[in-house]
């Protein structure tokens, strides 16, 4: 069993490296978002609350990631992450890439607010705003 293991295992990795190998394309170009290459993104997350409110957890999932940060404190959080198309994708096979992200927060009074953004590349692409003593906005965003 153990030889039949290793030569199957030999054998994928011989034929991915010839799979690899062998491109119709010899143009060295990067392709684009969308066009199946592995193009990275800049990704930028903020959380933010109103005077008096706190941060207390903050939520990042993209394709089957989830990353969670816990024991926060302010009124302000933010994260940066390079992400690449094949992060995104919830399975090798699927064209669409998605992220989501979400803070919790405890509110000051009735009116406090909380906002969670999603910026990719500098530019604003998703935002979700909570208002009262518990707080939770989730912005989920869908690449094209």
């Amino acid at each position: 069993m153990k030889s039949f293991k290793k030569n199957l295992f030999l054998g994928l990795a011989l034929g991915s490296v010839l799979f690899a190998g062998c491109n119709k394309d010899d143009d060295n170009s990067e392709p684009g978002p969308g066009t199946g290459g592995n193009t990275t993104y800049k990704v930028k997350f903020v959380g933010t609350v109103s005077p008096g409110s706190s941060i207390t957890t903050a939520s990042i999932v993209y394709g089957v990631n989830t990353t969670g940060f816990t024991s926060l404190s302010g009124t302000s959080w933010t994260k940066e992450m390079d992400l690449t198309e094949t992060d995104l994708r919830a399975f090798s096979e699927n064209p669409t890439k998605n992220i989501s992200f979400g803070i919790q927060a405890s509110g000051s009074d009735e009116n406090a607010t909380a906002k969670s953004e999603i910026f990719v590349n500098g530019t604003s692409v998703k935002s979700a705003e909570g208002h009262g003593t518990i707080l939770s906005p989730n912005a989920t965003y869908i690449f094209n």
